[in-house]
């Protein structure tokens, strides 16, 4: 029973960060190359997605569909081939670690 409310718990965490992600995307198209690397990082390196997988299919989307036009410093980093094939194989920006564990903290906290 305690696995249930368990993973009934990070289900509703999971869709609450959904909801934060597509906040700020919505506000700012060139968010989704920090919101690609933190996902991308927690799924493939911690294993352990921040995100649901419609959403990170959506922020993909996003990301291919807006490319020419998305600005963000740690743009250089990444390349639509890894974009497209779901996963980064370079250096996360030293900060993805740091971010990911802040939203998993924000979102966990008080429940």
């Amino acid at each position: 029973m305690d696995e249930t409310l368990g993973s009934t718990r990070k289900a509703t965490i999971m869709e609450e960060i959904d909801k934060t992600c597509f906040e700020i995307i919505d506000d700012n198209i060139n968010m989704c190359i920090p919101w690609y690397f933190m996902e991308t990082y927690a799924r493939y390196e911690q294993h352990d997605p921040l995100i649901s997988n419609d959403r990170y299919q959506r922020v993909i989307k996003l990301m291919l569909d807006n490319w020419d036009s998305i600005e963000h410093e740690s743009k250089s980093l990444v390349d639509k081939d890894h974009v497209w094939a779901e996963r980064f194989e370079g250096v996360y920006p030293k900060r993805v670690k740091l971010a990911v564990e802040q939203i998993r903290k924000v979102h966990s906290r008080g429940k």
